[in-house]
């Protein structure tokens, strides 16, 4: 065994002698076993500085598209989960339902108690809509107190429960500061020929009508 790395090993080569007969190692497979070791020291070396920059080109590529607060998808996420998804739609269609939810009076909140109030409760609404979503679905945040949800193979039955879990569980959600968490919601399942941007734009309204009902 050679360590790779003579100033500071990181690997080691294995030698062997393939003939089955016993026999030692001299000083001349010694120095072949040397001079190998020291000839993969630079090819290891950059074969670890090309996953190196690999992970960090995926940490970074993960982090554009990831919500800093939450760790919900974001925006950019959400808007290419919807393309995708579109485009797999004019191969082979499934259904689909998606939901917008807003966090009720978050300016209120963040202009009386403070931003940090204000985060409490997106955080805790994020969390609410991973609880009672599929990890097959996907949940971003898209605004400031804005999320959407793109449930996978649920249809309107499907949509109106998970609807009623999300408000049902923010409604149970405490606080030991006193903090309430409301939210409105609204879901659309796309229509023939209709784009899930569209079908969105219609869960949008509807979650707007469902906050001045409830105001």
């Amino acid at each position: 065994a050679l360590g790779i790395g003579r100033s500071s090993p990181f690997g080691a080569l294995i030698v062997g002698h393939s003939a089955a007969r016993p026999r030692g190692f001299t000083q001349l497979c010694q120095r072949v076993g040397r001079a190998l070791a020291d000839a993969a020291e630079p090819a290891l070396l950059l074969a670890m500085a090309h996953e190196d920059l690999a992970q960090q080109r995926d940490r970074f590529a993960a982090e554009a598209r990831t919500d800093g607060l939450t760790t919900l998808a974001n925006r950019v996420a959400w808007h290419e989960a919807l393309d995708n998804e579109q485009a797999r739609r004019e191969r082979r269609p499934r259904p689909v339902v998606l939901l917008a939810v807003d966090v009720d009076d978050l300016k209120h909140t963040n202009d009386t108690l403070g931003h940090a109030a204000g985060d409490e409760l997106l955080v805790a609404i994020a969390e609410v809509l991973r609880s009672v979503v599929r990890e097959s679905d996907l949940v971003a945040r898209i605004g400031g107190d804005e999320f959407a949800a793109l449930l996978i193979d649920a249809d309107p039955v499907a949509a109106e429960a998970v609807r009623n879990r999300v408000i049902g569980a923010c409604e149970r959600w405490s606080d030991p500061n006193g903090l309430t968490l409301r939210v409105s919601v609204g879901w659309a399942a796309p229509l023939p020929n209709e784009t899930l941007r569209e079908a969105f734009d219609r869960a949008d309204a509807a979650m707007y009508a469902a906050k001045r009902g409830a105001a």
